[in-house]
């Protein structure tokens, strides 16, 4: 209907082993590939895709396959690999970077990396965290005209 054919190729977890399926990839010429994956099966696909040709430009990975843990091993192979994201990474110096490093880092009480701090994974927890404290929060308006 659409003009395309969608072909699936499943990688078994945890998808250390790719190299039947990157030769599908390569036998198949597909235009583009929709990387569905999950921690180490996101930097051994770029590194399968890389070993076959494939182009790292005509990949596009799903959310789940875009934060800097996938990309990091690969190095320069992953150049022109891109992600869709729902947030992305801070910039080390953005204030909210800063901020964190300084109210929570600096007072001893960060519990992950300091070096991961902006990263998206990093983002993605700050932003889940948010939500759910503002999820069980009483509303602001509330709390206003009881004051009142």
């Amino acid at each position: 209907m659409h003009g395309f054919d969608l072909q699936l190729l499943p990688v078994t977890a945890p998808g250390v082993e790719q190299k039947a399926t990157w030769l599908q990839v390569r036998q198949s010429r597909p235009d583009y590939v929709l990387l569905w994956g999950w921690g180490v099966m996101n930097s051994t696909a770029l590194k399968e895709s890389q070993a076959t040709g494939y182009p790292r430009d005509k990949m596009y990975g799903v959310w789940w396959a875009g934060a800097e843990p996938d990309v990091k091993d690969v190095g320069a192979g992953a150049k022109g690999y891109n992600a869709i994201m729902m947030q992305h990474g801070a910039e080390p110096n953005s204030g909210v970077a800063k901020e964190i490093l300084d109210k929570v880092h600096g007072k001893g009480q960060g519990t992950g990396p300091k070096e991961e701090v902006g990263q998206v994974l990093d983002m993605r927890g700050l932003s889940a965290a948010m939500l759910a404290v503002e999820a069980v929060a009483p509303p602001r308006n509330a709390l206003a005209e009881e004051r009142a």
